[in-house]
């Protein structure tokens, strides 16, 4: 992803050379340099709900497998009692 800080913004736009950059031109460059940003910020919460979204998928597998285990060695255990 292209990661491009709040900050960077304005540092970038302080670097234009003085005099070279008409108004129009510099509120171009603000507009465009906050539509990265935003591009980059809106990827990132993208990439962060997708991992949280295998994390949950992964735990409840996860829990699924030691519930059916669980489950199973209950039966066996029911099945040995009732051969006794």
């Amino acid at each position: 992803t292209c990661a491009l800080p709040i900050s960077e913004v304005g540092d970038a736009l302080r670097t234009l050379p003085e005099g070279t950059a008409t108004p129009a031109e510099l509120v171009r460059k603000q507009g465009e340099l906050a539509n990265q940003a935003l591009s980059s910020a809106l990827a990132s919460m993208k990439e962060i709900a997708e991992t949280v979204r295998k994390s949950q998928s992964e735990i409840l597998e996860i829990a699924s497998n030691r519930v059916r285990s669980n489950v199973e060695e209950i039966r066996r255990l029911a099945k040995q009692n009732e051969v006794k």
